[in-house]
């Protein structure tokens, strides 16, 4: 779990699960939280989930959430804007 509510930041990629990880990842990036980077995954396992529950910021150069594999073998992914 990464529960933010000061400052991450990285050039180029600040989250990351690598591919072919199994479990569970949660990032809660609270209010006045500034993430500055990519938030991304690799392909995850049938079962792992990663949840994104964003109230802050999250800014990056190009792509700024990169789920976009995280779901091919059957894992879930959920993003919450409050």
């Amino acid at each position: 779990m990464v529960e933010n509510a000061g400052l991450i930041k990285a050039d180029g990629t600040a989250i990351h699960s690598t591919s072919d990880a199994s479990g569970s990842l949660t990032i809660n990036n609270l209010e006045g939280g500034k993430i500055e980077g990519t938030v991304s995954t690799g392909k995850l396992y049938m079962g792992s989930s990663v949840t994104l529950n964003n109230a802050g910021t999250i800014e990056a150069r190009g792509s700024v959430i990169a789920f976009a594999n995280a779901a091919d073998n059957g894992a879930s992914v959920l993003h919450q804007q409050s």
